[in-house]
């Protein structure tokens, strides 16, 4: 109730109006509302446990990300990537729209993320001599998860296409 109040309040922008002498902006309220992913989703190490919990709190909500995926292969982290059988040429490649990518953890729990790009999305990896590979992922997801052989859990983050007025008005908030 207190936080509706709190949302109303900053819509008040000004006194123009013979109405009490208020303007209200109806969309200043929105905009804080889309929840932000800007955590690192680390696939060949475990520090994933905010993203984790990111996705888990937003479950069938659409959600902002401005992020990387990180699938680094310093030091032993190599050893996790033949493990798992990771196809790190996908990952450099930017075509791992639509494949379960694994999200390791310290509790050593079983998760899975997969996004689901639109097509128009350009994607763009950097990688270093030192064994160093990041993929920026940038835009408006819906987020869904499902549950699969026993107990693992996948993430489903399908890119959804926002108006540009939309955007506009949230990355100028």
């Amino acid at each position: 109730m207190i936080k509706n109040i709190l949302n109303s309040l900053r819509k008040i922008t000004g006194f123009q109006t013979p109405l009490f002498g208020f303007s209200i902006d109806p969309s200043a309220g929105r905009k804080s509302s889309i929840p932000k992913l800007l955590e690192p989703i680390c696939i060949t190490y475990s520090d994933n446990e905010k993203s984790i919990s990111f996705l888990q709190e937003n479950n069938d909500r659409i959600v902002f990300i401005n992020t990387y995926l990180d699938a680094s292969v310093v030091m032993d982290r190599w050893k996790f990537v033949e493990r798992e059988r990771l196809d790190l040429d996908m990952i450099t490649s930017c075509t791992f729209s639509g494949t379960p990518l694994p999200l390791p953890n310290e509790e050593g729990r079983l998760f899975t993320i997969t996004f689901y790009f639109l097509e128009n999305h350009l994607l763009q990896y950097s990688a270093g001599g030192t064994g160093i590979v990041t993929v920026s992922i940038k835009g408006f997801f819906e987020i869904s998860q499902t549950f699969h052989g026993g107990p693992t859990t996948a993430f489903h983050l399908k890119e959804i296409d926002v108006p540009l007025e939309t955007k506009i008005d949230f990355f100028n908030c």
